[in-house]
């Protein structure tokens, strides 16, 4: 579901004037609708599109992506079982499992992670 914010809270996570919200939107450069006591409100989608056609960039408030979970051990039984650990517990992550060093470097380097449990201990290329 969408989160509607208000102007002001708009230019405080953006880190600009109030003025510049509300003139976005009086230029319809940013879509909101009003509210019946007469407020201005944006739809966080609405926000975020915005915010990518003027290259701006996205608040992590407002970063939709889920968290992505590497799982790292040479063992895949271990993996498999940190794994139903982890969404049982974070059911909207999106977990990663990787069973060797080589292969976890990849996969940091590409989909860019924001959690790395790892096993530091691994033949060929460890943790370390």
């Amino acid at each position: 579901m969408a989160k509607n914010y208000s102007t002001f809270a708009i230019a405080q996570m953006l880190h600009v004037d109030p003025g510049s919200v509300a003139n976005w939107i009086d230029q319809q450069l940013l879509k909101a609708h009003r509210t019946p006591g007469g407020h201005r409100r944006v739809a966080s989608e609405d926000l975020v599109k915005f915010l990518r056609e003027h290259k701006m960039p996205i608040p992590a408030e407002l970063d939709q992506a889920p968290v992505r979970v590497l799982i790292v051990d040479d063992e895949p039984a271990i993996t498999q079982l940190v794994a139903k650990a982890v969404k049982a517990a974070m059911p909207d992550c999106e977990v990663v499992e990787a069973h060797d060093g080589f292969r976890a470097g990849t996969i940091t380097a590409t989909l860019k992670p924001r959690v790395v449990i790892l096993d530091l201990r691994m033949p060929g290329m460890d943790g370390y």
